[in-house]
């Protein structure tokens, strides 16, 4: 079958629901378009209100309306929404304590096959950034009746950085603004709190200790051209 450009696959759906009675088909198959609400889709703004007048059900309406919203405020150079959650080591951390350094989130959760496979990856990464201008973070999705599952991997997997866990689980404000909703996910934020990628490659990806490298060593470019900048002698008026 002839992959369809993005604008071509809501026109598409829409043409095929037409003579569909059952609304419960119709939404099924439109449900099927929230993966366009995406950076990645250029026509993003103007699929949503086409997905949007499609589906019948209200609770879909409010799922896809809160993606377009979280892609909107979750852009690349946005400032992420601050979180508090429960440190593994005690007390609360927010988004805020971790300002200064770049941040790499890890989200995760114990029952998660995939998250637990990126956890050797990630150790290798918090190692050969260790004394660098970098955190890593990982919170844990979990359930609170998963709460002493969570407690107990933390030290059986030692994968180091810090440890959350979101309060909410999925329902958090935080998970919700990312639109999160399979994991493993992976965002990474600037020093000062701005979102750099919504999407940043995973632990075990090829690309992603150059990439690190890439945004330590930009910094640092930065930081060393700021310094001259103020030590340089003032013309006398």
């Amino acid at each position: 079958m002839e992959i369809l450009s993005i604008y071509t696959q809501v026109s598409f759906v829409k043409n095929k629901i037409k003579n569909i009675k059952s609304s419960k088909i119709k939404d099924l198959m439109v449900s099927m378009l929230f993966r366009q609400i995406s950076l990645k889709n250029k026509n993003y703004k103007t699929d949503y209100p086409r997905i949007l007048e499609m589906l019948t059900a209200d609770q879909l309406k409010e799922k896809i309306t809160a993606k377009f919203v979280g892609v909107q405020n979750t852009k690349p150079e946005m400032p992420a929404p601050n979180f508090n959650y429960e440190n593994y080591t005690g007390g609360k951390t927010t988004l805020k304590d971790l300002k200064g350094k770049l941040v790499y989130i890890e989200i995760w959760a114990t029952w998660c096959g995939p998250c637990i496979k990126e956890m050797p990856a990630l150790t290798q990464l918090i190692k050969n950034f260790k004394g660098k201008n970098i955190e890593f973070v990982s919170i844990s999705v979990d359930s609170k009746r998963d709460y002493e599952k969570w407690r107990k991997m933390i030290p059986e997997k030692n994968v180091g950085g810090i440890q959350l866990l979101a309060d909410k689980s999925l329902e958090s404000e935080f998970m919700k603004a990312f639109s999160i909703g399979l994991i493993p996910r992976t965002l990474l934020l600037d020093e000062g709190g701005k979102i750099i990628t919504p999407k940043a490659p995973r632990p075990s990806a090829d690309n992603t200790k150059s990439y690190i490298d890439s945004l330590l060593n930009r910094t640092i470019i930065k930081t060393k051209t700021m310094t001259k900048t103020m030590t340089k002698p003032m013309k006398s008026l």
